[in-house]
């Protein structure tokens, strides 16, 4: 029917604040024929656009008011979209590590899987149930998809501030490719750059976030 709908769960939480923001990004920067991105790289950039809008929402936020609870409501949104990033970040470390810790014959080696704990500072021996708690947030695509689309976020994020309307045009220009083979080549043709400095801007949006 070319026509687009916006699904709105409410958890009766904070994420209810920025979810219809977050929606909204998706049903302006996305067509009835996005679904053609599902089966190449690009795939893992289409949460751009709602990570772009979390931030900016936390931000507007934060400034739309003198109120002290709109700050802290502000703070904690910023606080909440960090920690799901690391989470999924540590998520996909561990199942590549479960991953390599399996021999050709499909055996478990324990000590090999320690090993690659112990090396990116993890607790040693970790029981079944940390595991799956860590291997369980989301599928590994899920994962991916969530951290590459924020950290590009946060590139379009600071370009935001200083030029809004350029902002919106490289977030246009790669939501409207739909097949690429190399998606950091995409990313840096419209000015994304975190995977080459060294991720500037999360740093220093972490040192932001500390400071409030």
């Amino acid at each position: 029917l070319k026509k687009k709908y916006i699904l709105i769960n409410r958890h009766n939480q904070i994420v209810d604040l920025y979810v219809s923001a977050h929606e909204y990004f998706h049903f302006l920067f996305n067509d009835y024929n996005s679904f053609l991105t599902s089966n190449n790289p690009m795939y893992y950039s289409q949460e751009i656009e709602g990570s772009l809008a979390n931030l900016m929402f936390a931000e507007y936020y934060r400034n739309s008011s003198n109120n002290k609870d709109h700050y802290n409501i502000s703070k904690q949104l910023d606080e909440s979209f960090l920690y799901y990033y690391q989470k999924r970040t540590i998520s996909l470390l561990i199942l590549n590590g479960y991953l390599e810790s399996i021999n050709e014959n499909g055996k478990f080696r324990n000590n090999k899987f320690n090993k690659y704990l112990n090396y990116f500072g993890f607790k040693t021996p970790m029981d079944k149930i940390e595991l799956y708690d860590y291997m369980s947030v989301e599928t590994a695509d899920e994962a991916v998809t969530y951290n590459l689309s924020f950290l590009a976020a946060l590139d379009l994020f600071y370009i935001y501030q200083y030029d809004p309307e350029l902002a919106f045009y490289l977030l246009k220009n790669i939501r409207s490719i739909k097949s690429d083979n190399d998606l950091l080549n995409v990313f840096r043709r419209n000015h994304i750059t975190f995977m080459d400095d060294n991720f500037e801007n999360l740093k220093k949006h972490i040192k932001k976030i500390e400071r409030l």
